[in-house]
């Protein structure tokens, strides 16, 4: 004769067991929570240079003007050895804002920083002598291999009167740093480093300029 409470039991192992696997099922059934898509801006800025040239005079930082096919989020890259002209964007990795408003934001951060703030009305405070304009040509990484790759960013720079509008001095600016890896995440550190060498480079220039008279 069976044990009175022999069939119970069992019944109750197999609910144990059938229990036990709805959340396994659940899983995977249930739909996968998307990925949230990575947006960078350029973070804090680096300390200022030991050899930083300090502005004499107010300027004032305009609008950093780049090209329709820069003028985006986007986060771009070119493969040298497959179409160079042609720009490939990363999926799923982007600028907080297009890279020209990000460099204009950088470049009035650091002319503060340097001591030539300015503000376009003199009733506001002091009138700059000069404006800074900004063309960005390049702001992209650059794959040599598949392995290997840099981040280049170029731009044009024009430093104009205050009064006239007239051209004081033009140069252009370019900096390249290797990527610490071959993807987004070493294409963002780069172009970071680099965009800070160009701020870096061009108030130097602009510093000199003026001091020149």
């Amino acid at each position: 004769m069976n044990h009175p409470f022999s069939s119970s039991g069992a019944t109750r192992r197999r609910l144990v067991v059938a229990t036990a696997w709805l959340p396994l099922v659940g899983c995977a059934l249930a739909p996968e929570r998307p990925v949230a898509p990575a947006r960078h801006d350029f973070g804090p800025a680096a300390p200022l240079p030991a050899t930083a040239a300090m502005l004499p005079a107010p300027v004032a930082i305009g609008t950093v003007v780049a090209p329709d096919w820069l003028d985006s989020h986007a986060l771009a890259y070119r493969l040298l050895w497959d179409t160079p002209g042609r720009l490939r964007t990363y999926a799923g990795t982007s600028w907080a804002a297009a890279p020209s408003a990000l460099l204009a934001e950088r470049l009035r951060e650091r002319t503060a920083t340097r001591g030539g703030s300015a503000r376009v009305h003199a009733a506001e405070g002091a009138a700059p002598v000069a404006v800074l304009r900004v063309d960005l040509a390049e702001f992209a990484q650059w794959f040599d291999a598949p392995d290997q790759a840099r981040a280049v960013v170029r731009v044009r720079a024009s430093l104009l009167s205050a009064l006239t509008r007239v051209p004081i001095a033009q140069q252009a600016f370019s900096s390249e740093r290797p990527c610490a890896t071959p993807d987004a995440p070493g294409a963002v550190s780069a172009l970071i480093v680099a965009s800070q060498q160009v701020v870096d480079d061009l108030l130097d220039w602009t510093a000199k300029t003026l001091a020149r008279g």
